[in-house]
């Protein structure tokens, strides 16, 4: 019989992975036959995409008919990896999506728990919590389930809270929650409370926030963050919790705050502490607090530039939440960021810029203005922000060539003009100069020849330099024109 049902299920495994395959072929052959590749003309082009796209539709409409026969695989199948291939089926197709969740309910689930093996038990109220409030049905057997089977009770918890909302769950995960000391149960229990809204479980999860196991100090932590709005000695144990010892504790704690709708002086403070932790997972968490709480107080702003001006490789997704939660705050950030283009380091300017370029108009206008100043690093971090932003950078251009020319041409000055591609004759004159300046540094000479290979598709006056650089200058500074000129058209 085994045998059989494992036959039965392999087709509908086949035909999934069948018709996605072929919804992704469709769509490389759509790019492939696109208006570069074919003969027909942009309606028929067109026309063949909507086609594509409505079949797509079609298909994946098609699919929720197997969801009952996948769920089957995943309950039942006893070999590991069949089971984790339906179970990602279900998760593309959406099990929350089938057309009868009843049926699915009543007919393959409800079955699986009342047959009381645990391992199977947990795998169906996976699925139970997956389908949402489809699942609903099943409410009544898990409320059973949750008073008579302690061993059952934390991924029962868990099924509910993803179910959502039914009269009778938050009396019994309230009671629950009150009486067990058991932390996993406490842990999953104050998470579906957490995810139900339900108000009347924050003074337990505050008092969680000082159990001895760090895992339970971690999900009261979580549970908070999702009741959004908290009373003042919630908010003040969240502070202290803060400083916990274990860095997925003080995340937890620091975006709860965020949510807390809190603005006070001691949770800002407790942000801008978190805002250089030695943890990166705290610092992400801080950022999107202070993004959520909307407050562009001085020295927080400023540690987000930091963060969101590193270089290192490994720390990129910290710079990109950084200065999505820079663009989050809006407008409150204008002021420190004004500040931080005048006053900072050049790294930091361009940052700045950047966020300003972007965060709105305002912003924009003060980019403008910073683009007239005589102060060259800020200027050129104007335009770059400008630039970056899609805001018309080139207005303000001769003003920054005027600014570097002021002065004999210094290394800050000749990469600006690469950055910025400025290639007027008297930046093309001053580059010049330095490339056949002996008493310059070597690797000044070399960037000048470089500059002057950008430049040289559109001029004839840097090809000759870099040209008599080659035959007349030192061996490291005409290796650096020779290989300018190579890369330039012929």
């Amino acid at each position: 019989m085994n045998g059989e049902r494992r036959a039965a299920v392999r087709v509908p495994l086949v035909l999934i992975a069948g018709l996605m395959l072929w919804g992704c072929g469709g769509a490389i052959a759509g790019r492939d036959a696109g208006p570069g590749h074919r003969e027909t003309d942009a309606a028929d082009s067109s026309t063949a995409l909507i086609k594509w796209a409505n079949e797509v539709v079609e298909r994946q409409y098609a699919l929720r008919g197997e969801i009952p026969e996948l769920t089957r695989v995943f309950l039942h199948e006893d070999r590991e990896d069949v089971r984790r291939a339906a179970h990602v089926a279900l998760r593309m197709v959406g099990v929350a999506n089938i057309e009868n969740p009843d049926g699915l309910v009543n007919e393959v689930i409800l079955p699986v728990l009342k047959a009381g093996r645990e391992e199977k038990q947990i795998l169906a109220l996976t699925v139970l919590g997956e389908m949402g409030e489809g699942a609903r049905l099943a409410v009544p057997f898990l409320l059973r389930m949750l008073r008579e089977d302690n061993r059952m009770a934390a991924p029962t918890a868990r099924a509910l809270g993803m179910i959502g909302w039914a009269p009778a769950v938050i009396p019994e995960l309230m009671r629950l929650h009150t009486q067990s000391a058991v932390p996993p149960v406490r842990a999953e229990v104050g998470l579906a409370l957490g995810k139900l809204k339900v108000a009347d479980a924050i003074p337990e999860l505050t008092k969680d926030l000082s159990a001895d196991a760090p895992a339970s100090r971690f999900y009261a932590a979580r549970a908070l963050g999702m009741l959004g709005l908290l009373p003042e000695n919630t908010v003040a144990k969240l502070i202290e919790t803060v400083r916990d010892s274990v860095p997925d504790v003080r995340a937890e704690a620091v975006r709860a705050l965020g949510s807390s709708g809190n603005k006070s002086k001691e949770v800002l403070d407790a942000v801008a502490q978190s805002l250089v932790d030695q943890s990166r997972e705290v610092r992400i968490a801080a950022a999107q607090a202070a993004a959520d709480l909307c407050v562009g107080r001085n020295d927080i702003v400023r540690s987000m530039i930091r963060i969101a001006s590193l270089c290192e490789a490994d720390r990129y997704w910290e710079r990109v939440q950084a200065k999505q939660a820079l663009l989050q705050m809006g407008e409150t950030a204008i002021p420190a960021l004004a500040e931080i283009l005048s006053d900072s380091q050049f790294g930091d300017q361009q940052t700045a810029a950047c966020v300003l370029a972007k965060v709105s108009e305002r912003g924009a206008k003060v980019l403008a203005e910073a683009a007239k100043s005589d102060d060259l690093c800020k200027a050129t971090s104007a335009l770059m922000g400008m630039r970056e932003g899609k805001v018309y950078a080139d207005l303000f251009a001769p003003s920054v060539a005027s600014a570097i020319l002021s002065k004999p041409l210094t290394y800050h000055g000749l990469m600006t003009t690469k950055i910025l591609r400025l290639r007027t004759e008297d930046i093309q004159r001053a580059t010049i100069a330095v490339l056949h300046d002996d008493r310059q540094d070597i690797s000044f000479r070399q960037d000048a020849a470089e500059v002057l290979g950008l430049m040289g598709c559109s001029s004839d006056m840097a090809r000759r330099a870099l040209e008599d650089a080659v035959r007349n200058s030192s061996p490291e500074v005409a290796a650096a024109a020779r290989k300018a000129l190579a890369n330039l058209p012929k």
